[in-house]
């Protein structure tokens, strides 16, 4: 794994075939039972799971054996980060003369987006968003169960 630490600061300027070259030579191939899944297994609407690096490493991660999975698409989805100023899922609406309720919520569902409801604080649309992402992480859990490594749910629910 000395040589993956070296290159996890790698940055592609042009294509990131290097990159996915060098990751599946030396990490999918190396952690246990993925060789199996990266071949096979799909999620409910037949995609390919995808690698992830970051659920399971603390940080900034890094394509390793101990920090990589194959998990459906719609689970990575609920970790991608968001360069804004607010919180995942939480979102500034213009504000009304009529309403007093600056933010709203909303999760994304199966491809849908599933609208939460208005709120005055930051703070009340992050609580009601999480509220809802771990309601959905527990039926995403129950559709998927063993076919995702079990630290994955460990680490989320």
């Amino acid at each position: 794994t000395d040589e993956v630490q070296k290159n996890a600061d790698y940055q592609p300027k042009r294509s990131v075939a290097p990159l996915i070259a060098f990751v599946r030579q030396n990490v999918i191939d190396r952690i246990p039972h993925q060789r199996k899944l990266r071949q096979g297994k799909r999620d409910n609407k037949g995609k390919i799971f995808s690698l992830d690096k970051d659920i399971l490493s603390e940080g900034f991660g890094v394509y390793s054996p101990e920090t990589c999975v194959f998990i459906p698409p719609v689970l990575n989805n609920l970790f991608k980060s968001s360069c804004r100023d607010l919180p995942r899922g939480v979102f500034r609406r213009e504000v009304k003369k009529s309403s007093s309720k600056q933010y709203y919520t909303s999760i994304s569902k199966g491809g849908r987006h599933v609208y939460l409801g208005d709120f005055h604080s930051i703070e009340e649309a992050k609580e009601v968003y999480d509220a809802a992402r771990k309601e959905y992480l527990l039926e995403l859990y129950e559709v998927y169960g063993v076919r995702v490594d079990g630290r994955v749910w460990e680490k989320i629910l």
